[in-house]
């Protein structure tokens, strides 16, 4: 019978006879650790932002009203998720955008009711409004 030695020969296990691969050097201070998938963004969070800036930009009321809406429906949804959803910025711009602009339409609404308030009663005492 063959005695078979303890000592591997270089490159076995290796249907190639090559070495094994490098993986890659151990991480030392200061180098970027391994990359983590985070998890995906909320739907309700992403719709809450995008309502927040139509908001802005178009249609004042609504988009306001449907990113607040949207908004806190994203925070309970993410906080719920148990770490499985994300989008939490998301939803916070959405909230934070939503109430801005809510803010705005209601000051630009009471200005035009004064404005109006004003220029009615100008008008209702013969004031003339023109030079």
């Amino acid at each position: 019978m063959n005695e078979q030695t303890s000592t591997p020969q270089p490159g076995a296990g290796s249907a190639t006879g090559n070495p094994p691969p490098n993986y890659g050097t151990p991480l030392q201070p200061g180098m970027a650790g391994p990359l983590y998938l985070e998890p995906p963004n909320s739907t309700l969070a992403i719709i809450s932002m995008v309502a927040g800036i139509i908001g802005f930009v178009g249609l004042p009321l609504i988009g306001s009203i449907a990113a607040v809406i949207c908004g806190h429906l994203a925070m309970n949804e993410i906080k719920n998720s148990q770490g499985r959803l994300g989008g939490k910025g998301f939803a916070t711009a959405g909230l934070i955008l939503g109430y801005i602009g809510l803010v705005l339409t209601a000051l630009f609404v009471a200005f035009i009711i004064v404005a109006l308030a004003i220029y009615g009663a100008h008008v209702h005492q013969g004031i003339s409004t023109t030079p």
